[in-house]
């Protein structure tokens, strides 16, 4: 997902599902990659409306059942954002053996189908 002002872009968002042989259990789980909005663009709900695209998209996909997405603990921003957009903090221990940045949360969002 690409934002616009003009011709020029003011933010981005990407999302890729989870393939079944690199990551088996998860083949119904897509990544909500590298959320970015330009500094003078923020708090206007860009963020929230790529984020809110992006799901759509995943919608799409056959078989997908959830969203999930990494974020530092400290980004409270994008924290909200997220939030706003239905996702929840989840276990990360759980979720992804304990692999994760330990500075960082992991969220997700089941999609309502």
């Amino acid at each position: 997902m690409v934002a616009f002002d003009g011709d020029q872009i003011i933010g981005i968002c990407g999302f890729v599902p989870f393939s079944r042989s690199q990551f088996p259990g998860f083949e119904k789980t897509g990544d909500l990659l590298q959320l970015y909005v330009k500094p003078k663009h923020r708090r206007n709900g860009i963020g929230r409306r790529l984020v809110e695209e992006l799901v759509e998209e995943g919608l799409r996909i056959p078989g997908i059942d959830e969203i999930v997405l990494e974020v530092k603990k400290d980004n409270h921003q994008a924290i909200q954002v997220y939030e706003k957009a239905g996702y929840l903090i989840c276990d990360t221990s759980v979720r992804n053996g304990g692999l994760l940045d330990p500075d960082s949360l992991q969220m997700i969002r089941f999609v309502d189908k």
